[in-house]
């Protein structure tokens, strides 16, 4: 049997310093154990969660300090990986961003413009299903959270 996860999709309105125009970006965060970027959530855990509806916004509590808004919330994909099936709903969320050192190191903002986007290779496979299931479909957000985050956990420096 398959680990379920619940996952996260919180936009952001980023403002492309290089263009100036400010993006409905996706933020995906950078998890230390793979090295890789990815939609915020994590493992569901019946002790906690009765759902991965409930799973994705405790994770997303615990790894970026954001509170996700469930009545906002709607399941938009279920990816189905070699380990885990991960549900990935999108959802807005409020407060000030705060990474968890332990298993973030930074985050990356998915369609920040030019100069700023994620290599698809260094993004998770459930991550890259954003370009097949979300992005540019019906499903797709079109108002970014109210939600505040620092320049110094942005980690374009060594995207390529």
């Amino acid at each position: 049997m398959k680990t379920l996860t619940g996952r996260a999709i919180i936009h952001y309105p980023y403002k492309n310093p290089f263009t100036g125009i400010t993006h409905n970006s996706i933020i995906l965060s950078l998890e230390g154990l793979r090295g890789k970027y990815g939609i915020p959530g994590g493992q569901f855990d019946p002790r906690f969660d009765k759902n991965t509806l409930e799973t994705a916004i405790r994770e997303l509590n615990e790894e970026l300090g954001l509170t996700g808004i469930k009545e906002s919330a709607e399941l938009i994909y279920v990816f189905e990986g070699n380990v885990c099936t991960h549900d990935i709903y999108a959802m807005d969320a409020e407060g000030v961003l705060r990474l968890d050192p332990i298993e973030i190191l930074g985050i990356g903002l998915l369609n920040a413009g030019p100069g700023k986007e994620i290599p698809f290779n260094k993004m998770e496979r459930h991550a890259q299903a954003l370009y097949s299931e979300y992005i540019g479909t019906s499903k797709e957000r079109r108002h970014p959270s109210n939600i505040v985050i620092s320049e110094r956990y942005i980690t374009f420096k060594d995207l390529r």
